[in-house]
């Protein structure tokens, strides 16, 4: 009986434990210039909102450091994930749009549409170290998953191109159909899926064989395109129609359509992959959906529009643990409080005598 009781003791300190380390935060650029944040656990803003450049719309988000860019400041912002501060603003860019992070989190790759580059930034010392060719109007970038390879969705071009990083030398070029405008590769990255603005199409890539690819109609005018954390679902951003497409990786086709605000942009999924948030430029609130059935949970005012587009998420760093005791520890916790509590009565007896 007593170590039922020890155990289940144990086992609630531990659940308190991994409860503290599951907050997450959403970091929602604002057509006010500024960046707000969502508490997801409760789906509530967090006050303080940060200024940043003109027009920020592309957001990605770590566990320390939050990129934002600005296209009419030509700039990116570095925010300090913990804070929200402003850390720096890095200069020099070209109505930058979307971006893109190295899996080792040293390089962050900015698509320029105003000069048909990608910028690579050194994250270490928030500097540019680097340029890649891109096609004409490069909207959105992914990096493959060894770090080798840029893929960049070049919207008036009707085509997403490939590039090794270190020698910026074309591998391949992949059709598409009307203005791709965001692009993001399968859990595996052996395949991209774009959205294609102007066809109201999901172009998928079989990035080792190339050819014409297989499209899948969404609704109108998608912009922001993610994908579940386990890979088995795509989201798309329907700007024209208000709307949020999924589509099954597994059959490629279209499994559920919501409707959400005004003008939707972006379009994220939490890290643990049961909610799903869209900013919507036309509303004053961000919509929340079930990240499985796509049905809607809730809505999050942030009092203006937003513009987030891209991996706006990041796993807030957990609190330091808490020692929790082993059964034989609670045990000589236990007897102790019963020695004294022996003791006490002992004495209080003494003095009654």
């Amino acid at each position: 009986m007593l170590r039922s009781v020890l155990g289940a003791l144990a086992a609630a300190a531990v659940m308190l434990v991994s409860s503290h380390a599951s907050a997450q935060t959403a970091w929602i650029a604002r057509v006010a210039n500024d960046v707000t944040r969502i508490n997801t656990a409760t789906d509530t803003q967090i006050l303080g909102n940060t200024p940043v450049g003109s027009a920020p719309f592309g957001v990605l988000a770590t566990a320390t450091r939050v990129y934002v860019t600005n296209y009419s400041g030509n700039s990116v912002t570095v925010l300090d994930a913990a804070t929200n501060a402003v850390v720096t603003t890095i200069p020099g860019l070209s109505t930058p749009f979307g971006l893109a992070l190295s899996p080792d989190g040293t390089r962050l790759y900015v698509a320029n549409i105003g000069n048909n580059t990608v910028s690579a930034i050194n994250t270490a010392t928030n500097t540019v170290v680097g340029t890649i060719t891109a096609d004409n109007t490069p909207e959105g970038v992914a990096v493959s998953p060894d770090g080798a390879t840029l893929y960049i969705a070049n919207r008036f071009a009707n085509n997403v191109t490939a590039r090794t990083i270190a020698t910026n030398t074309l591998v391949q070029t992949y059709a598409t159909e009307l203005s791709p405008r965001q692009i993001v590769l399968s859990a595996d990255g052996s395949k991209a899926y774009v959205s294609n603005l102007s066809s109201s199409s999901v172009s998928i890539i079989t990035l080792a064989s190339g050819g014409v690819p297989p499209t899948v109609s969404v609704g109108s005018t998608p912009w922001g395109i993610t994908r579940s954390p386990d890979g088995s679902r795509i989201y798309v951003a329907n700007h024209g129609s208000n709307s949020v497409s999924m589509i099954s990786t597994a059959t490629n086709l279209v499994t559920a359509t919501t409707a959400v605000g005004t003008d939707p942009i972006g379009v994220s999924a939490t890290p643990d992959g049961t909610k799903l948030y869209v900013t919507n430029q036309g509303s004053n609130f961000v919509s929340v959906l079930n990240a499985v059935t796509l049905a809607p949970i809730t809505t999050v005012d942030v009092g203006g529009g937003q513009r987030s587009m891209g991996q706006f998420f990041a796993a807030a760093a957990a609190p330091p643990p808490v020692p929790v005791p082993t059964l034989s520890e609670w045990a000589m916790i236990l007897l102790a409080l019963m020695l004294a509590g022996g003791a006490a009565v002992f004495i209080q007896r003494r003095r009654l005598a």
